[in-house]
């Protein structure tokens, strides 16, 4: 396994591939941050000391009916510089979220042909989880919509009758 695979079978960008280890009907990948994609969010120097270290687990995409995880050591960093203290964002990363871009797109493919408890249980995680990736693109799509084409509105004659 290298890089490249994690590259082009998830988008990953950004990591240097550690490890692969296999458990049951679950696949961890390891990996590292890559160094270069690592700036000071305020004044974007590249001069940094790590302040402290934690490990999270990212959702991918199945392979065939195993599920895929990517196990990222991420340093709490520290600019030289200003004195700013953040954790790194990859580009894969989904906000604050345990899934890569990845996965969500998985997920949004299979809602266009099932529910969310079908999608939740196909792929082994909670509905809230794909409720949340659902709720954020539908977000996205719907959050400007232009009204300057609107002509009639419809009004609800069971919600008037109950004084709504």
């Amino acid at each position: 396994m290298s890089t490249s695979v994690l590259y082009h079978a998830f988008n990953l960008k950004g990591i240097t591939y550690r490890t692969t280890r296999f458990k049951g009907d679950v696949i961890e990948y390891f990996a590292d941050v890559k160094e270069e994609y690592i700036r000071c969010p305020k004044c974007g120097q590249r001069q940094y000391t790590f302040k402290g270290q934690k490990t999270r687990s990212f959702h991918l995409g199945p392979i065939g009916r195993k599920k895929c995880f990517l196990v990222l050591s991420l340093h709490r960093i520290k600019c030289s510089t200003c004195g700013a203290l953040w954790w790194p964002s990859l580009p894969f990363m989904v906000g604050k979220h345990r899934f890569a871009r990845s996965f969500a797109l998985i997920v949004l493919d299979l809602l266009r042909f099932g529910t969310i408890r079908w999608v939740a249980d196909y792929l082994g995680v909670g509905w809230d989880m794909i409720k949340e990736i659902h709720k954020l693109k539908l977000q996205r799509l719907y959050r400007n919509i232009h009204l300057h084409k609107v002509r009639y509105i419809g009004i609800d004659e069971f919600s008037i009758r109950k004084g709504h």
